[in-house]
């Protein structure tokens, strides 16, 4: 074939625009390195090419049984993915492999079971871990939980939700550092203002507004240290009435 023919020195000279005794001398270098090979009539040939070209022949003769392996390419459109017939059979048949492909070849299976443990690890990774708090701060959930019942006593608090809390007092006691004798008197003094009792039901938004509830709670006891003794001994908050008179019209019923 007319493809095949070798392309002489000088030829290939006037292709790069260099000197015919450069090209000689460049090509023999690479010759002498093992970097190329010759056919017996002198074609320069692709060691790598030739093996991956017998590679792909074999298995595309192995027809279905080569399909069983994940690492064979599937064919493209129902044509085989070869170039059979573009190269002399000397040249396939004087051939034999070099450690160049099989090193590809294992690099290629290497990488994919590099791949499959590092998914693996990710998707270890990815598992969270269950968070156990600590017991002051189960008992600040708790607290909070009970003091939002006595103003409210038909007010929802699902298991999860008291679970919710005590990661976030256990969050708020170990990473805010944050005193657990503050925090109950926060949670206490919050449940018991008019307006704040109905801003705060959650652990979550005591955490977040900890600072401004504190610094509210210091200037209020300072303002009015004497405001609680004020009350008349007799006196009932309201959700307390209501929570009466459900119970009356209970029993009336």
């Amino acid at each position: 074939m007319d493809t095949l023919r070798p392309i002489l020195p000088p030829v290939l000279a006037r292709m790069v625009g260099g000197a015919a005794e450069d090209v000689e001398r460049l090509l023999a270098e690479l010759e002498h390195a093992g970097v190329f090979s010759r056919t017996h009539d002198g074609l320069i040939f692709s060691r790598r090419m030739v093996c991956d070209e017998k590679i792909r022949e074999t298995r595309a003769n192995g027809g279905a049984n080569s399909l069983k392996n994940p690492n064979v390419p599937r064919p493209k459109g129902g044509r085989k993915d070869t170039f059979e017939g573009s190269l002399p059979g000397s040249l396939l048949e004087s051939f034999g492999g070099s450690p160049s492909s099989s090193s590809s070849s294992s690099s290629k299976n290497s990488s994919s079971e590099q791949n499959s443990r590092s998914d693996q690890v990710d998707v270890s990774t990815d598992k969270k871990t269950a968070t156990v708090p600590s017991r002051e701060a189960v008992r600040l959930a708790d607290l909070l939980k009970s003091e939002i019942l006595r103003n409210k006593p038909d007010y929802r608090v699902t298991p999860q939700q008291e679970r919710d809390w005590g990661i976030t007092a256990d969050r708020m006691l170990r990473l805010d550092q944050r005193k657990f004798e503050e925090a109950t008197e926060i949670i206490r003094w919050v449940q018991r203002d008019e307006f704040w009792m109905a801003n705060v039901l959650s652990m979550g938004t005591l955490r977040k507004k900890f600072d401004q509830l504190s610094l509210k709670a210091k200037a209020k006891t300072q303002t009015h240290p004497a405001q609680a003794q004020r009350l008349p001994a007799d006196y009932v908050p309201a959700s307390e009435e209501i929570r009466r008179e459900r119970e009356n019209a209970a029993v009336t019923q």
